[in-house]
């Protein structure tokens, strides 16, 4: 009788633990599940980025044991967060997988376009991204193709996910669980120099080359380089505070901008792309800048440094606007985006605040970088977009420079009693220069160079051509007044010519690898002031912050507060990046 009672006994026992495997049985199942097809996801991701942008694929230190993990950890978190939610463990992946093939082909065409990885912010520019969509698709076809496809089949996925029974359920104590892990997951690798996680970073030799944004890519993958870059949208220096500010500017603040006798009218004109080729050392058939090249040569000139390359064409009116250098701020970030929330002290408020009439002028989209919103908070009255230019002409995918010059004329005609300000940016050079803008160059390459890269700088230069233009006959125009003009005129960045860089390399304008000259070059835009009235002609090289003073100098205008602060700080340092500095005696 007692075999038999222990045999039952053990029985039930037997059948406990049964019942009990099932349901751990089943959540390792479906975490196995989860983490194979995150690895598989950001495994595949990484290798086909780096193929598509280096065409090969060496330098995979991505997958080195941690980065791997981690990202690994935090692909899986997105997918058990979503499946947390969803019940649908198929639903979750696919949106997993969908997240990587669109960040990974954003990364590729913006590396191919720009030279530069993926930031945080760059995600936040969906309406952005669309508006360039058609330049930037043409040349890159087959990306387009694929990603095309990529999304075709996740979409299948989904609809199948969505009309089937959930494949692997789980209760519901388990889908709160995996929510809230997912999400502290997620929040860890964020946040990674909380005091609390930074230890576990530095014991992985997990760190944020944030100064080298592609090489951050290369030794901790873009999944991961892009979470830990996240934490950036929120502005924090050691040190900074509202206090440490308004004790730096506290010497400044009482210096009051005094005004000219005869206030003259101001144009900045921000040419698009503004750059001489010749200095690749390339032969053309006519200069591509005759206009400009006259004003360098008889009116104060020289060159600015920008701190952008093939876009980012916001980040540079931020800085000549505000004085505020893009080196303070988070790599990549978008200030028009994220930081100008409120009225900023900038160039056109301090005009204004000297009865200037300030108007901004530009042939795209107003919303375009938000700068329906900012214009504003900076100081100008009247913003002039695209959608006051009706049937405006174009060239290749962007509007004429012509129009442009018509409504800036319009402009400086409309109130002769107050002072004019007004910022002018381009369009007609915008790249990618890949596809055709025309069946006949005006600037044709004389020099043996490989077809792709006769092609873009053909259509670069031509497109700059049109532009100088129409420039030229701005200046015949302001000429022709009595009334006191200074003209401003420069570019924002270098074109984006070839993809990764491969124009510049290819006529031995840089080197590979870069070296600080060449990262100088890079930077390096054209610059000139003309005026109508005398000024003293000099050669100038300062940065994007300080052509502010130069504006407010040769308008006789002293510069106030922080911009006095600008000023002294110019008698020591003439150019500002991230990865360099000039100082005042030249040195980089």
């Amino acid at each position: 009788m007692d075999i038999f009672e222990s045999s039952s006994s053990s029985l039930q026992r037997n059948r406990s633990l049964v019942k009990l495997a099932r349901p751990i049985g089943g959540v390792a199942l479906r975490l196995v599940l989860v983490l194979l097809a995150a690895a598989a996801g950001t495994v595949a991701c990484e290798v086909l980025i780096r193929y598509a942008v280096d065409g090969s694929l060496g330098r995979l230190q991505f997958l080195q044991v941690p980065p791997v993990f981690v990202a690994t950890g935090a692909v899986a978190a997105v997918i058990g967060f979503v499946y947390g939610l969803s019940n649908r463990l198929l639903l979750a992946c696919t949106f997993g997988w969908g997240v990587l093939a669109f960040i990974g082909a954003s990364h590729v065409n913006k590396s191919r376009v720009l030279d530069r990885p993926l930031a945080p912010w760059d995600l936040l520019e969906w309406r952005q991204i669309f508006a360039l969509l058609g330049s930037v698709a043409s040349g890159n076809e087959w990306t387009f193709v694929f990603g095309a496809l990529g999304a075709l089949v996740i979409l299948v996925l989904f609809v199948v996910s969505m009309r089937r029974r959930p494949l692997l359920p789980l209760h519901w104590c388990m889908r709160l669980l995996s929510v809230i892990l997912a999400a502290g997951y997620l929040t860890a690798v964020v946040g990674y120099r909380h005091p609390e996680v930074a230890p576990y970073f530095s014991r992985l030799k997990i760190t944020n080359l944030v100064w080298e944004p592609k090489e951050n890519i290369v030794r901790n993958g873009l999944i991961l380089s892009l979470l830990m870059n996240t934490r950036a949208l929120l502005v924090h220096h050691s040190g900074y505070s509202k206090k440490a500010v308004e004790t730096a500017i506290a010497p400044y603040r009482d210096r009051i901008s005094s005004a000219p006798e005869e206030a003259p009218d101001i144009i900045v004109y921000m040419g698009e792309a503004l750059w001489d080729p010749t200095k690749l050392g390339v032969r053309f058939s006519t200069d591509p800048m005759p206009n400009l090249r006259r004003l360098m040569a008889e009116h104060l000139s020289g060159s600015l440094i920008s701190p952008a390359y093939g876009g980012g064409t916001s980040n540079v009116e931020f800085e000549v606007l505000t004085g505020i250098p893009m080196a303070m701020l988070p790599s990549g970030s978008v200030p028009y985006q994220s930081y100008v929330k409120e009225p900023l002290e900038a160039l056109p408020s301090i005009l204004k605040g000297h009865g200037y009439r300030t108007v901004a002028v530009h042939t795209f989209h107003r919303w375009f970088w938000s700068r329906d919103e900012v214009y504003p908070r900076l100081g100008f009255d009247r913003f002039i977009a695209l959608d006051e230019f009706p049937n405006i002409a174009c060239e290749g995918p962007y509007p004429s420079d012509e129009p442009l010059v018509d409504r800036v004329i319009e402009q400086v005609k409309e109130d002769p009693s107050r002072p004019l300000f007004l910022f002018a940016i381009s369009m007609v050079t915008h790249g990618p220069y890949q596809y055709e803008r025309s069946k006949t160059p005006e600037v044709t390459v004389l020099d043996s160079l490989s077809e792709p890269t006769v092609h873009d700088l053909e259509n670069y230069a031509s497109a700059l051509f049109r532009a100088d233009k129409a420039l030229g006959r701005l200046v015949d125009f302001l000429a022709s007044r009595e009334r006191k003009t200074l003209l401003v005129v420069f570019g924002d960045h270098l074109p984006s010519l070839g993809a990764n860089l491969s124009v510049f390399t290819e006529t031995g304008f840089i080197s590979q690898p870069q070296t600080r000259e060449d990262w100088r070059r890079m930077a390096t835009v054209p610059l000139a002031l003309w005026t109508n009235y005398p000024t003293p002609k000099r050669d100038v090289e300062s940065g994007m912050p300080f052509l502010s003073l130069e504006i407010l100098r040769s308008a006789g205008f002293n510069p106030p507060g922080y911009f006095a602060f600008l000023d002294s700080l110019s008698k020591r340092i003439v150019g500002l990046r991230p990865d360099f500095v000039v100082t005042a005696d030249g040195t980089v």
